[in-house]
């Protein structure tokens, strides 16, 4: 059988010889435009999924994350906090998708509003179909036995507990091979968290 060689085969397998050796041709866009994948999902560390309904305690969790494991702003994604929102013009679905595919740890806030969202009950399993680091935070209002297979097979740190919240942060320290700042370094951070998760 004959194969037919053309200049634009040619420059097509230079051009893929190219990304193979430097990650991506001079020339290609920074979205791949294969896999979806972009620059700064290579530093994401930590996706936390979570209600529109809860973006006070989201905020808040991020914060704490932020300032306990010195996070850059890249290196979380919060969608509906600043500084760790998608990027203007970004495919949301898409972006998400990826991130959740990139980050080294997932935190997945639940509450009763979060588990009547199929946004996030498509990103926990998005996340579970992995089988990578997924840890579930519940507020004080949410009763474990509301939690249902696979969900109810992990454990589940309540944010209310102030030494939960501590364990969070070290876990996370461990997954993500950091040592966290000293607890009073975030010790107001974690006690804000706390109180919007329904401790005392």
């Amino acid at each position: 059988m004959k194969v037919k060689v053309t200049a634009g085969s040619i420059g097509s397998q230079y051009n893929a010889d190219l990304i193979n050796l430097h990650g991506r041709s001079e020339d290609q866009p920074q979205q791949d435009q294969t896999s979806g994948a972009r620059p700064e999902a290579a530093r994401l560390q930590i996706f936390v999924s979570h209600s529109s309904g809860d973006i006070r305690l989201a905020h808040a969790l991020s914060d704490l994350l932020v300032r306990a494991l010195r996070l850059e702003s890249l290196e979380l994604r919060c969608s509906s906090v600043d500084g760790h929102r998608l990027a203007a013009g970004a495919n949301v679905s898409g972006t998400l998708k990826a991130d959740i595919q990139s980050a080294r740890a997932f935190v997945a806030i639940l509450t009763s509003r979060s588990l009547a969202s199929p946004y996030v009950l498509f990103e926990l399993g998005a996340r579970w179909g992995q089988d990578t680091p997924l840890l579930p935070v519940r507020t004080s209002d949410l009763d474990p036995s509301a939690l249902r297979p696979p969900l109810s097979e992990l454990n589940v740190l309540n944010l209310a507990e102030s030494a939960q919240v501590q364990q969070l942060v070290f876990d996370l320290g461990r997954l993500l091979s950091r040592s966290p700042e000293p607890p009073q370094a975030y010790a107001q951070s974690a006690a804000q968290v706390s109180s919007l998760a329904g401790g005392s």
